[in-house]
C-alpha cells in the first residue's frame, strides 16, 4: 500500500470524527433549548441555562459550522468526487442553516 494513500485514509477517518462530534454536540445544545425553563427552575447547568438561549443558539451554530468545515476537509482529503459533495451539501445546509429553528416555546397550560 502506498504510504500517501494510508495517510489520506487516516486523515479521512479523523475528518469524519471531527465532523460527527461537533454536529452531535450542536444538536445537544439545540435540544437543551427546549428545556431552558425547567433547567433554570431546577438549577441545572445546561448551556442554555448558563448563557441564555440566544448565545446557546450561537454556540450550536458554531458547532455545526465546525462540522461543515470538517466535512469539507473530508471531501478534500479523500477525493471522493462530486457525488459525495452533492450528498454532503444538503446535510450541511440543514445542520447549519436550520440551527435557528430551535426557539423556546411557552406552554399555554
Amino acid at each position: 500500500m502506498d504510504r500517501s494513500a494510508w495517510g489520506n485514509r487516516k486523515s479521512g477517518a479523523v475528518a469524519a470524527l471531527f465532523s460527527r462530534a461537533p454536529m452531535d454536540r450542536g444538536f445537544d445544545v439545540l435540544y437543551a433549548c427546549q428545556d431552558y425553563e425547567f433547567d433554570r427552575r431546577e438549577g441545572l447547568q445546561s448551556i442554555p441555562a448558563r448563557v441564555g438561549i440566544g448565545r446557546a443558539l450561537l454556540i450550536a451554530r458554531a458547532l455545526h459550522a465546525a462540522a461543515f468545515m470538517a466535512l469539507v476537509w473530508l471531501y478534500l482529503v479523500t477525493k471522493l468526487g462530486p457525488i459525495a459533495l452533492l450528498v454532503s451539501l444538503p446535510r450541511a445546509y440543514c445542520s447549519c442553516i436550520n440551527t435557528g429553528s430551535c426557539a423556546p416555546t411557552t406552554s399555554g397550560a
